[in-house]
């Protein structure tokens, strides 16, 4: 029965037309604008509304097509749009099929398909997004006309008519719903010709032929010709006729579908994120996830779930990790283990055929151990600081460290904190009292292995981390190596100034530098318990500066120019009297010149590199017998003496260098017995370095104390050193446009006790009456000696 049911007042022609069985829409594109009329029927034939106008756009609309959820797809040109009937706005389509322009447009209910045909080629997106577009050659000269979407469990058939002349060609072709790795995803096509249909005179222009679909059968039209009605569930799809002509456009209407009054919004058909989610890793490459079950207003839509993975920022590489699975627990297998403690992303969604739910992040890290647990301690009589470190599996933040240490023989003494630095103070702690210390790494719900050190502090005692002097353009920082924290020590005095010497005093914490100015002047001080002194300001280089912190006294060698005399000295001043300053050596001599100078203060020596132009001598006198008329004494050696000066005052011993081989050796006092402290040779091959630069050597400056070796070489901006007892594995520390390099700690751990010792007096003096008056009363004692 044929029933006209609307006779449109537009006079655009038809480009094409959809219809929403749900809300008994009919939907007409003309030219550019589309409208909207309401199906309805009374006992009596479909009637449709007078209708309006849903919007109008500036360029022509090819295809329409709408869904249940009050959204109307249309193409232009080669995108497609989605226009919101209810909220009246248009966005585009995020899937880009890049096909050329869009002419036929066909929905899936069931499956979330939004399909697209061009001239060449059928394209096909899933409307929750979980999946990339695909598309597919509609093959050599065939022009793809009108779309219909099948969908089961197995496969989406994708059904086209194609103009091939002098026939009409129905195609289909067959995607198939794979299951790889839990990941469902649309394969290539299998494509076959289900009919043809012989016609004599086909029109030249596109948009005179439709197909629709429903349940199994197929309905096709081209105008001028009957109707054709398809059985799809027949094995040889028999083919009836409806004696209906002239139809360009052909869309099917079911009144009878049927959903709940919430099931028609898209809002209702997105699930919820999910929640409650517990992960973990159970191995060091395997991660156990599970969350809540998510739900949907609209009970007949089954939920999907997507779990993709990313390490340290980058999507893991294999598929059995992007997984679409309906549980709700699952367990994700890592090809190889991440690093410790490096992020691990898991980005969980549900999704229905139509909607995907907000994205659920979670964090993790890798487990991981910590290393090199380790303390320092300065203990009085009753009580002891300690500071505990260790080294991180990782640089990467956000981790968080538990620290337990407690009495060993004392059950339940345990104290506990967290912290995220690598490092923890306890403090109160007992001398001569056995103590062990827990540390494991967290992050997320994940620990590292627990590492347990037992160590006790003797009374009295004091160990303190190595810690280097670094100076730069800007001032003075001291470094801790072994953490890598830094502080400032000394502002330099003026913007533009330079600090070429940096040395520091142990016992007394004297800082004492060299600092030039803008205009060539160069200026010694020294800073002692917050007061900075000036010591003396020299118009001409000091080459060399070394600080006898026992004494007080700073010694540099330096260049002036007296009566046009070029004058090469070494000088010392008091550091606690302005200008007291002697000298104690000179030359005039002008192939010579004075170096690096280093003072031994236990064993009180003297030391000073003279150069030549061939080559360079290490000279030295005791400090005692310094004077400008004494000869100096020296002990020949079988190296080419470097610029490398310092003071090992672990060892009591000299350390040069070679500026040929790049060794550095260790010297006796009197410098004739030495031996290699680093050899260059062995460090460059087990470093991997090609040349002697790339390691720092021959060096400018070397620092030695308890624990390590360190050298620099200008300009490079790279402090190298080695461990006492590994001096084949180097390690480096960066600091931009640092200058020179001393040693704070050099002297601390060896000879605290040391000095300690030698210069405090052993017994308080005993006081007796002298003399008493009205007006006073006079006080004396003995005089008392130290041991030194």
């Amino acid at each position: 029965t044929v029933t006209s049911i609307l006779v449109s007042a537009v006079t655009d022609s038809v480009k094409d037309l959809a219809v929403d069985s749900v809300s008994k829409q009919l939907f007409i594109a003309y030219a550019s604008s589309v409208w909207n009329y309401t199906l309805a029927s009374n006992s009596g034939p479909l009637l449709a509304s007078e209708g309006s106008k849903l919007f109008e756009r500036q360029s022509d609309i090819n295809a329409v097509a709408a869904d249940s959820f009050g959204r109307l797809f249309f193409t232009q040109s080669d995108k497609i749009f989605i226009f919101g009937i209810t909220s009246k706005t248009v966005s585009e389509f995020s899937g880009n099929l890049m096909i050329g322009t869009l002419f036929s447009l066909a929905l899936h209910y069931q499956s979330g398909l939004i399909c697209a045909a061009s001239a060449t080629s059928i394209g096909c997106c899933q409307m929750n997004g979980i999946n990339a577009c695909f598309t597919s050659s509609a093959g050599a000269g065939l022009v793809p006309l009108g779309l219909a979407l099948f969908s089961n469990s197995f496969s989406v058939d994708v059904y086209s008519i194609s103009r091939s002349s002098p026939e009409l060609i129905l195609r289909k072709d067959s995607y198939p719903i794979v299951d790889q790795c839990n990941k469902t995803s649309l394969k290539s096509s299998n494509s076959s010709i289900v009919h043809r249909l012989q016609i004599s005179d086909l029109v030249s222009d596109s948009g005179d032929e439709s197909i629709a679909l429903t349940q199994e059968k197929l309905v096709w039209s081209q105008k001028n010709y009957p109707v054709q009605i398809l059985d799809l569930s027949s094995p040889v799809n028999s083919v009836a006729q409806l004696d209906m002509n002239s139809l360009a456009k052909i869309r099917l209407f079911e009144p009878d579908v049927q959903l709940e009054d919430m099931c028609n919004q898209l809002e209702y058909l997105t699930p919820t994120a999910p929640t409650g989610i517990n992960a973990s890793f159970v191995s060091s490459n395997m991660i156990e996830l599970s969350w809540e079950r998510s739900s949907m207003n609209c009970s007949g839509e089954s939920i999907k779930y997507e779990v993709q993975v990313s390490v340290a920022g980058e999507t893991v590489p294999s598929a059995c990790l992007h997984s679409l699975t309906a549980d709700t627990n699952v367990q994700i297998t890592l090809a190889e283990a991440p690093v410790p403690f490096s992020r691990v992303e898991l980005n969980i969604r549900a999704f229905s055929a139509w909607a995907t739910s907000k994205l659920t992040l979670v964090n993790l890290r890798s487990p991981g151990d910590v290393s090199n647990l380790r303390t320092f301690h300065s203990c009085s009589s009753s009580s002891c600081d300690v500071e505990l470190r260790w080294n991180s599996p990782s640089n990467h933040g956000g981790i968080k460290y538990s620290v337990l240490w407690y009495r060993t023989e004392i059950l339940n003494s345990n104290q506990e904190q967290m912290t995220e630095e690598k490092y923890a103070n306890l403090s109160s702690l007992l001398p001569d009292t056995p103590y062990t210390f827990e540390v494991f790494a967290t992050a997320s719900a994940n620990v590292g292995a627990t590492v347990t050190l037992n160590q006790t502090f003797p009374s009295g005692s004091e160990s303190t981390p190595p810690a280097l002097l670094l100076s730069s353009d800007t001032g003075i920082s001291e470094v801790d190596v072994d953490s890598g924290r830094r502080r400032s020590i000394v502002n330099v005095t003026d913007k533009g100034n330079e600090i070429l010497f940096v040395q520091y005093g142990v016992y007394d914490e004297t800082v004492c530098w060299v600092e030039q100015m803008p205009k060539g002047t160069q200026t010694i001080f020294c800073k002692s318990e917050g007061t900075m002194r000036t010591i003396l300001s020299l118009a001409l280089g000091v080459n060399g500066l070394s600080y006898d912190w026992l004494a007080r006294k700073v010694y540099f060698s330096w260049s002036t120019v007296e009566s046009q005399t070029a004058i090469k000295r070494i000088s010392r001043c008091v550091v606690d009297r302005d200008r007291d300053c002697q000298y104690l050596l000179a030359s005039t001599d002008l192939m010579k010149s004075f170096g690096l100078v280093l003072v031994n203060p236990l064993q009180r020596y003297f030391y000073w590199i003279e150069n030549r132009e061939v080559n360079s001598s290490l000279k030295f006198e005791a400090i005692s017998s310094l004077s400008l008329s004494r000869a100096k004494r020296s002990c020949a050696s079988n190296f080419d003496l470097g610029p490398g000066l310092a003071f090992d005052a672990t060892q009591k011993k000299i350390v040069v260098s070679d500026k040929q081989s790049g060794n550095l050796y260790s010297c006796s006092s009197t410098l004739c017995n030495c031996d290699v402290l680093m050899n260059a040779t062995l460090l460059l091959r087990t470093s991997g370095k090609q040349t002697q630069n790339e390691i720092g050597l021959p060096p400018t400056s070397v620092v030695v104390d308890e624990q390590h070796i360190y050298w620099t070489r200008k300009p490079q901006s790279t402090v190298f050193y080695v461990s006492r007892d590994r001096p084949d594995s180097l390690s480096t520390y960066e600091s931009n446009g640092f200058t020179s390099l001393s040693s704070v700690s050099a002297d601390a751990q060896q000879l605290t006790p040391v000095v300690r010792r030698c210069l405090s007096p052993r017994v308080s003096p005993t006081p007796r009456s002298v003399a008493k008056t009205n007006v006073s009363i006079t006080r004396g004692w003995n005089a008392l000696t130290v041991p030194l």
